[in-house]
């Protein structure tokens, strides 16, 4: 076999192995789970600021919707007023 395609043989393990084995896994999961349980907090707290700044921010875009004036429908795209014609001035 070439070096890329190692293959791994699982090692045979005695049932008292096994159980030293499960041992420190639990021990390792007792260990880690506390602050696992900090980190989810400190992410659902996290989540629940963003909530309240997206609300809060839809709250301001809704009040400035509503304040804004409303558009005329009557109004064409080209103003109604001929837009005043600039002429150079001329010496006397």
């Amino acid at each position: 076999m070439s070096e890329d395609q190692q293959t791994y043989e699982t090692p045979e393990m005695t049932q008292e192995q096994m159980a030293e084995k499960r041992k420190q896994l639990d021990a390792f999961y007792e260990d880690v789970i506390p602050h696992l349980e900090k980190q989810l907090k400190y992410e659902e707290l996290r989540a629940a600021i963003e909530m309240a700044r997206l609300k809060n921010l839809q709250a301001q875009v809704a009040m400035a919707n509503m304040m804004a004036p409303e558009p005329d429908e009557d109004e064409d795209d080209e103003p109604t007023e001929q837009p005043l014609r600039r002429t150079l001035r001329r010496d006397k």
